[in-house]
C-alpha cells in the first residue's frame, strides 16, 4: 500500500465513522425524548374573543426543555396557521415563546400553564393586541394529551 492508498483509506473511513457518529446521536436523541411524558401529541383549546380554537401541538422533551410545532384545526378559515414554539418545564408549571412558521402571519406570544393532571394544563397565552392600542391581552387556553407513546416507550412495551 502506498501513501495515496493509505491517504483514501484514512479519509473514507473517517467520514464513515462521522456518519455513524451522527446517525447515532441522533437516534440515541429520539429514543431519549420519548421517555419524557410530554413528548407526543397534544392538542391545545384557546378561547379568543369568544371563538373557540382547536391546535394540534407535535411536542418534544428533553430534560426540562420542551419544543415543537403547533397547527391550528379549527375555525376552518386558520388551518393555514403553524407556529414552532419552545419552553421549559419547571415543577408543574409549564411556559414558552411562540412564532409563526409563516411572517405574513402575525401571531406570536407566550403561554404560561399549569399542569393538572398527567393529560392536562390549564393556563393562559400573552397575546398583544396591535387593534387595542398594543395592549397585552390573556387568553385562556387549555392543552389536553392524545397520545403520550414515545418511540423507547413502544420499544419498552413490546417486550
Amino acid at each position: 500500500m502506498n501513501n495515496i492508498d493509505n491517504w483514501i483509506l484514512g479519509i473514507s473511513c473517517s467520514l464513515i465513522a462521522g456518519i455513524i457518529g451522527y446517525f447515532s446521536r441522533s437516534m440515541l436523541d429520539i429514543l431519549k425524548e420519548g421517555y419524557y411524558p410530554l413528548t407526543g401529541l397534544w392538542e391545545g383549546y384557546p378561547t379568543d374573543q369568544n371563538i373557540r380554537k382547536k391546535d394540534i401541538i407535535h411536542m418534544h422533551q428533553n430534560g426540562s426543555i420542551v419544543k415543537g410545532e403547533i397547527k391550528r384545526l379549527e375555525p376552518s378559515n386558520q388551518c393555514h396557521r403553524e407556529w414552532y414554539f419552545i419552553g421549559r418545564l419547571i415543577g408543574h408549571n409549564f411556559f414558552a415563546i411562540f412564532w409563526p412558521t409563516d411572517q405574513m402571519v402575525l401571531s406570536y406570544g407566550c403561554w404560561y400553564v399549569h399542569q393538572i393532571d398527567d393529560s392536562t394544563f390549564q393556563g393562559f397565552y400573552l397575546k398583544l393586541d396591535d387593534a387595542d392600542g398594543g395592549k397585552i391581552r390573556t387568553v385562556p387556553i387549555t392543552v389536553k394529551k392524545i397520545d403520550s407513546m414515545g418511540l423507547l416507550r413502544r420499544l419498552i412495551k413490546v417486550r
